[in-house]
């Protein structure tokens, strides 16, 4: 819930017919940043999608930890192994985008594509957090949906401007690799769409 000037305020209960919140806390000359409150994420829903590139490829995650470019077969399409879950996150600002982690499931373990430097993603195995404390998380990924279109772009919680991309791997070209890179209005390559 949100006061007049938009902070959050939490609900106490009701009495006598009225609602009852905690009272605003307003900022002092002591402490002026008093009403500012850190990002905090809330699980929501989960869904499972296959994630279309611009080329009508699909990316997935191969049983030798790599994401990967496939082109898929109808059958290929309805298997689960070649799908990602998008954990969504509830979120007090929503101006980023919806908050999201990406994973696969492969041999009953949950790999999340988490960012390893500024330009590096990886699979690691973990549990999906229900809550996350932190405004800039290597997993959690700010969902953009792009205008005009039924695509969108994953941009880095922790690395602002860096976007999930698709790369060729340079000791192994016939595949290409997720990777972070700086977002380039004029390439629209990088969007997926989820399906």
């Amino acid at each position: 819930m949100a006061d007049s000037d938009c902070s959050t305020t939490k609900f106490i209960c009701v009495c006598k017919n009225a609602y009852y919140f905690e009272g605003p806390q307003c900022a002092t000359e002591d402490e002026p940043d008093k009403r500012i409150e850190e990002d905090r994420f809330q699980a929501s829903k989960t869904s499972v999608k296959l994630l279309r590139c611009y080329d009508n490829k699909f990316l997935i995650l191969s049983y030798n930890g790599l994401f990967e470019k496939l082109e898929l077969t109808a059958q290929g399409q309805h298997c689960p192994d070649n799908k990602f879950c998008l954990q969504f996150y509830n979120s007090d600002d929503l101006r980023k985008g919806i908050p999201v982690m990406l994973y696969a499931i492969k041999s009953d373990k949950k790999l999340v594509a988490c960012c390893n430097g500024s330009d590096g993603i990886y699979p690691e195995e973990m549990e999906i957090k229900n809550f996350i404390e932190e405004s800039k998380h290597k997993a959690l990924f700010y969902m953009i949906k792009q205008e005009g279109s039924n695509k969108y772009m994953f941009e880095s919680s922790l690395y602002e401007n860096k976007y999930l991309g698709l790369e060729p791997d340079k000791s192994e070209p016939s595949v290409v690799k997720l990777v972070l890179r700086m977002y380039d209005p004029d390439n629209h390559n990088d969007a997926l769409s989820p399906e």
